[in-house]
């Protein structure tokens, strides 16, 4: 007896759809890497100098800022604030290297206490994994999430875990596979709270796929806006660089 149309079309249907593979973290970093240059080009994302125009919030208000990064990924990295208070500029600068660090500003210079530090070395981190690579490597967990809005696009999420570290939420665009957003678990004035990194408008550093826009929040809250100035990849850094004045 032959089956009705509508029944054949339905069961044509389902054996598509329960046909397709499901996706796995791995591919979700392939095609990451691709839409990033490419293994070859982000191999060179160890080292790292970025400048950035933006602002930052200080109790409730926006203050003009720029900033220069250099990062020795994963255990380096130097962040330098010039913020425009009306009629003076403030300099801060923070370091971390290795299991040490220092900040100055204000005329003082001093070590990092152990919170900070812990805090400054976990964001370090944080940046390392978004280079990528890391992700393939040995010792590197990862897991789907749900697929979750970001802005008006839908965006497929990847749970990174290694021993020691804490848990790092990588987010990219579904359409382009680039990544959106970087949520972790961190600690501002001493409480725990979510830490989370918007990028977008992504731009060609040679060869390599990098968000010139940074939006960073901290419990729901924009602390920091930046625009990338400019991005290079040095093949190596002034140890200097990193060690307390």
């Amino acid at each position: 007896m032959r089956k009705p149309l509508a029944i054949v079309l339905t069961l044509i249907f389902i054996n598509m759809v329960c046909g397709q593979p499901a996706d796995t973290p791995q591919a979700v970093v392939e095609r990451a890497l691709k839409a990033h240059g490419g293994a070859d080009k982000l191999a060179k994302t160890r080292a790292i100098v970025q400048t950035a125009k933006g602002q930052i919030t200080s109790f409730g208000a926006a203050v003009p800022a720029t900033s220069e990064v250099a990062l020795q990924l994963p255990e380096q990295g130097r962040w330098a604030f010039e913020l425009d208070a009306g009629e003076q500029k403030v300099l801060v600068l923070l370091a971390v290297n290795g299991d040490k660090g220092w900040r100055s500003g204000g005329g003082a210079l001093k070590e990092m206490a152990k919170p900070e530090l812990e805090e400054q070395r976990e964001r370090a981190y944080t940046l390392w994994l978004t280079t990528l690579l890391p992700l393939k490597e040995a010792g590197t967990e990862l897991a789907l999430l749900p697929e979750t809005k970001i802005g008006d696009e839908l965006a497929v999420g990847l749970k990174v875990n290694r021993k020691g570290r804490p848990e790092v939420r990588l987010y990219f665009d579904k359409k382009t596979n680039l990544l959106v957003k970087v949520e972790r678990k961190g600690k501002d004035a001493g409480q725990e709270t979510t830490l989370e990194c918007y990028l977008s408008d992504n731009k060609d550093y040679d060869g390599v796929k990098v968000a010139a826009r940074q939006i960073e929040m901290v419990g729901g809250k924009k602390i920091a806006d930046w625009t990338l100035t400019s991005c290079k990849f040095p093949a190596r850094l002034d140890e200097g660089i990193f060690a307390k004045p």
